[in-house]
């Protein structure tokens, strides 16, 4: 783990304070100068939970879903007056199992389609045993264009180890299907599991890129107490030593390389010219559902957890738990961060997005060390990550990302309404 005095004078480098500033239940977020964002769609419902998964997530019900999918259109009405004249550039959904039930999901996105007439991307997440052909029919007929293949890895014992209920063989007939029915697929894999050792890791890579997906994205293994606590797991999940975690996105990093794939992310190989599937890079984005995140540049916010009490407060205002007001300098941080993950920090987009601020005068001094270190490298428009600053980065997001889930969303986790949350 990262030591707390080097968070804060990495986070003071950043964002030019310590520490954020609180989430607090009172707090109301803002929407002002907010002209283009990316939507989220949270599903929180399994059929069976898997037991490292740090989303909100419960198991199915009909009556609960239905619950659900009614106070989803009554959050989508709030957004659609809130947004209104706003440019929609994405819709991404994502669970739970977005096609637990994929009647509710096919009435979700056409009202969102309806609330938000424009065209542009929409991206599920998609199960292995809730992929079938006649779900991905109707998906792309519904407009869904992207499908994102929680695979994890394609050796059934190392699926067993993780409480994966399906075979590789199953996750194996998803990309295809996904694939025939003419999805750009991304599928997720996970490295520096139990019982995984080099050549099965770089065994699952390979049969992956093989088989004609666009993109993959590469996780390491990793675990919250919040979780449902390593049930169905054959043993406890376990830090991996540094220099396996290492190795392994390196063998990730020359087979995707050897097969004609470019990094995209820290994490994600991609086929040149595919699109790019991310969940995560979108500058301005507002979630819908329990548990959903949203940034909108003055505001970061989380929605309620409970599906009840999510239903329950939509009825008379937007269902926000916890909320943060953004000052100016660390959204732009927060812009770098994202960056940093996208492998490129542009100078023009910066002073675009942010009244023509300087990336140099603003941030030189994080930026200059890493070039020294060797983990930028000087680009025509700004900075490019380099292959070991992918590395190191991805160390510290990942440091950054495990501390901030285990406070704000252990803290929704166990209740519906926390008052205060200090990241």
């Amino acid at each position: 783990m990262v030591p707390r005095a080097l968070k804060s004078a990495l986070f003071r480098l950043l964002a030019g304070m310590s520490s954020p500033p609180p989430l607090t239940g009172d707090t109301l977020p803002s929407f002002t100068g907010l002209q283009e964002v990316g939507l989220y769609l949270h599903v929180p419902f399994c059929k069976s939970l898997c037991p490292f998964c740090p989303y909100n997530r419960l198991l199915h019900s009909a009556d609960l879903y239905a619950l659900f999918e009614q106070a989803v259109y009554r959050e989508l009405d709030r957004y659609s007056e809130i947004l209104a004249g706003c440019r929609i550039n994405s819709l991404y959904i994502g669970g739970g199992t977005p096609t637990v039930s994929a009647e509710g999901l096919l009435r979700m996105i056409a009202r969102v389609r309806r609330a938000f007439p424009t065209e542009y991307p929409i991206a599920v997440e998609l199960h292995p045993l809730a992929a079938g052909r006649a779900v991905l029919s109707s998906l792309r007929a519904a407009g869904v264009s992207q499908a994102s293949v929680g695979v994890q890895s394609l050796v059934d014992r190392e699926l067993q180890g993780i409480g994966k209920n399906y075979s590789a063989d199953v996750a194996r007939e998803a990309l295809y299907d996904s694939l025939e029915a003419g999805f750009t697929v991304n599928a997720d894999l996970m490295f520096a599991l139990g019982g995984q050792n080099d050549a099965s890791w770089q065994q699952t890579v390979a049969k992956t890129l093989e088989m004609g997906v666009h993109e993959i994205s590469t996780y390491p293994m990793f675990s919250f107490p919040y979780a449902q606590p390593n049930a169905g797991l054959h043993a406890p999940p376990h830090r991996a030593p540094e220099k396996t975690l290492r190795k392994r996105l390196e063998i990730a990093r020359i087979t995707a390389e050897e097969k004609g794939f470019e990094r995209s992310t820290v994490w994600s190989w991609t086929q040149p010219n595919a699109p790019r599937f991310s969940s995560v890079t979108r500058h301005r984005y507002v979630g819908l559902g329990p548990g959903a995140a949203s940034m909108t540049g003055n505001s970061f916010y989380m929605n309620t957890f409970s599906v009840p009490e999510y239903a329950s407060a939509v009825e008379s205002k937007l269902p926000v738990a916890l909320a943060m007001r953004i000052p100016s300098r660390l959204d732009r941080a927060h812009w770098l961060y994202w960056s940093f993950y996208a492998l490129r920090i542009s100078r023009i987009d910066f002073a675009t997005k942010f009244d023509g601020h300087d990336l140099d005068h603003e941030f030189g001094r994080l930026l200059r060390p890493m070039q020294i270190l060797g983990w930028l490298a000087e680009h025509p428009d700004g900075y490019a990550v380099t292959n070991s600053g992918a590395y190191w980065i991805h160390r510290l997001q990942n440091a950054y990302s495990l501390h901030y889930l285990e406070r704000l969303w252990g803290a929704c986790s166990r209740e519906a309404w926390p008052k205060e949350v200090q990241l």
